[in-house]
């Protein structure tokens, strides 16, 4: 069985910067991360614990209209810059339908991984969760904006105690490397001598 080869979306780092000069506001909606190893979805928002279904009042919080059609201009304008950009993309499926499915599965894939997830309207924060697939639609969540603020602010707070704790580690090992390499020689030096 053939093995099916993986997605590299660090090719379509042209498209978005072609993307950004299209878009109304397009600085505002992408970040060109060419040369990044995570995607721009995952870095800003996997320490957020998830879309919140459900309100306070116990109500299932409504999309915002404005923010859900940005993200579908998006994904639309990603499907035909793969088009005008000949971007290569090998389709398993040869039928129109098939290989336009396959197009906006890439663009939503492409959008998770270039789109900045967030959106400041009407002075809140809409965090925009990208659906995993192609029949569901995002999950837009509203922030007032002193919340996501402060909860951005604890979130690199952490992050920032985390990557410190984490250096402190690595110079203790590496300081004890040093020495290790310093005083090792000296052991096996008098080890030899008196034996």
């Amino acid at each position: 069985m053939k093995k099916e080869e993986i997605l590299n979306v660090k090719i379509f780092g042209e498209l978005i910067q072609l993307a950004i000069t299209r878009l109304e506001d397009g600085y505002t909606r992408f970040f060109d991360t060419v040369h990044s190893e995570f995607s721009l979805t995952g870095a800003c928002l996997r320490d957020i614990k998830g879309p919140r279904f459900m309100t306070e009042q116990g109500e299932r919080p409504r999309n915002n209209e404005d923010v859900q059609k940005d993200f579908y201009e998006e994904i639309d304008l990603i499907v035909k810059l793969i088009d005008e950009c000949k971007i290569p993309i090998k389709f398993k499926y040869t039928s129109a339908n098939r290989r336009l499915l396959s197009k906006r599965n890439i663009a939503l894939q492409v959008w998770k991984w270039y789109a900045i997830p967030w959106r400041f309207k009407n002075r809140n924060v809409y965090i925009i969760w990208a659906p995993w697939d192609l029949l569901s639609a995002p999950t837009i969540e509203e922030w007032p904006i002193d919340y996501f603020l402060t909860t951005m602010a604890d979130i690199s707070e952490s992050q920032v105690a985390a990557q410190i704790k984490i250096e402190k580690q690595l110079k203790f090992w590496k300081d004890f490397g040093s020495w290790f390499i310093v005083i090792m020689p000296v052991i096996m030096f008098l080890l030899l001598c008196f034996c």
